[in-house]
């Protein structure tokens, strides 16, 4: 057996080269879909940043510490943005869409708030359409409306209590630190809902969910090469090592073990550019120890999809045939379990079973990587589908043998 793996191994050395090189080409391509995909993404309103001009006046000190208290502590830094400019400033930027809205604040409006007069504040935006920008927009004026009325009715209520009960000093005691704690209810109001997100599929991003997908595809079609060295028209090699006492099953076991082998440096070589080509270039995009831990988190997969590869080479009679087999068979798994289009977006009887098709099973299992679920049971099933295929391969081995020596053959050098 071990000289029959020397033998696949040196084969994969020798085209190892002319391997990469394809390799390289597809991931280059691959990764600029993925990054067409991303670009894609972030630009949907929905995972866009409002801009809100702010105008009139800016200037009271106050008012410029709530505005960089409200960018930096307030949850809702994350989808709008406060940007000052002037009154013709912010209509030319409405009109252009640069900004989504524009608020202007009357003179005097922090000293006069404090008085306890609030002068009515313009809002100006576009006209009213039927998308998520406009639905957020009436969100966010109707939530400030509410947060205003009521802290104002709750901080002068209670002075004015106070006042009309006798205690007018006790009300002026205790008008600001009610009014400081209506501010830290506004701030902390995400502390009274949990947000669950489910994500487009077992709990990932969109992001997250199309690098595993395009992960998946890339590992798959990296091994289309590989037909050239696998698939063998003629089994005469099989019959004779057969005839040596080398079985079925070695043989097998030694393509795998060989195709594993290469399949994984082709992916070590891939991995290492996208550690170093980036620091070449002054850029710190993913560090080291990141993509040591992914590259052996995705090896069960890894080991599973070289299995699946053996299986399509050893069912193929010649070349052409293993590279079609392979080629439509990876773009048509890769297809039906959701690798270019989000799984949810086909008929609930094709979800059910993509479920539980390899290409699925292989991302629930990479997903584990981003969500920090315990993989011991998606490994289980990758590594059994893992030995499907491998039983299929044998299985395809064992019959084309006897089919070449006519059924001669004995079963016990099975």
């Amino acid at each position: 057996m071990m000289k029959y793996f020397n033998i696949q191994l040196k084969k994969a050395v020798r085209f190892f080269p002319y391997l990469l090189l394809v390799t390289v080409v597809l991931f280059v391509g691959l990764a600029l879909i993925l990054g067409g995909i991303l670009s894609s993404n972030s630009q949907k309103l929905e995972n866009q940043t409002f801009n809100i001009g702010v105008s009139g006046d800016t200037e009271n000190e106050f008012l410029q510490m709530g505005m960089a208290a409200f960018q930096t502590l307030d949850e809702t830094r994350f989808s709008l943005a406060f940007i000052e400019m002037g009154e013709s400033e912010a209509q030319d930027a409405l009109a252009s869409g640069d900004i989504s809205a524009y608020i202007v604040l009357p003179e005097n409006f922090v000293e006069s708030a404090i008085a306890g007069k609030i002068d009515p504040i313009e809002f100006v935006t576009t006209a009213e359409l039927s998308d998520i920008k406009t639905v957020f927009k009436n969100e966010i004026t109707r939530a400030v409306t509410g947060f205003v009325v009521a802290s104002q009715k709750g901080t002068y209520g209670i002075h004015d209590a106070l006042s009309d009960n006798g205690y007018r000093q006790l009300a002026n005691k205790h008008l600001t630190p009610v009014s400081i704690e209506y501010v830290d209810l506004i701030l902390k109001r995400d502390k009274t809902l949990t947000v669950d997100e489910l994500g487009i599929s077992s709990g990932l991003t969109t992001a997250e969910y199309y690098i595993c997908s395009i992960a998946i595809l890339f590992i798959m079609l990296a091994g289309l090469p590989f037909a050239c060295i696998c698939c063998k028209k003629d089994n005469a090699l099989s019959v004779l090592l057969v005839s040596k006492g080398t079985s079925y099953f070695s043989q097998l076991l030694a393509e795998y073990v060989a195709h594993l082998l290469s399949l994984i440096a082709l992916l070590a070589f891939v991995f290492a550019g996208i550690a170093t080509l980036p620091s070449l270039m002054g850029m710190e995009l993913f560090s080291v120890d990141l993509l040591l831990s992914l590259f052996l988190h995705i090896l069960p997969t890894v080991m599973m999809l070289a299995a699946f590869n053996v299986m399509l080479f050893e069912l193929s009679s010649n070349i052409i045939s293993g590279i079609l087999s392979h080629f439509f068979f990876t773009l048509s798994l890769c297809y039906i379990s959701g690798c270019f289009y989000p799984l949810y977006s086909f008929p609930k009887i094709v979800q059910n079973v993509a479920r539980v098709l390899p290409v699925d099973v292989a991302r629930e299992h990479m997903a584990t990587f981003f969500t920090g679920d315990s993989a011991f049971t998606k490994t289980a099933f990758v590594l059994l589908y893992g030995i499907l295929f491998l039983t299929i391969a044998f299985l395809g081995k064992f019959l084309k043998t006897i089919m070449h020596t006519g059924g001669s053959m004995n079963a016990k050098t099975a």
